[in-house]
């Protein structure tokens, strides 16, 4: 009984870790993009392109640190 308990306690740590990481992704990812649209606005979709992909290869990066 206390080896299935053992295996709930660290599945449950694994979860709240992968939580972490997923949410300071989508912060980060959020907060980029927003940075680049205040620093310098547009509605060209290319360049949103670019904007969305840093924001994007940041978050990841986040996920291996």
């Amino acid at each position: 009984m206390s080896s299935t308990g053992n295996k709930l306690k660290k599945g449950d740590a694994r979860f709240s870790k992968f939580t972490i990481v997923g949410c300071s992704n989508a912060v980060i990812d959020i907060v980029t993009l927003n940075l680049f649209l205040g620093l310098a606005s547009t509605r060209d979709p290319s360049v949103l392109t670019i904007y969305n992909g840093v924001a994007l290869v940041l978050a990841n990066i986040n996920s291996y640190f």
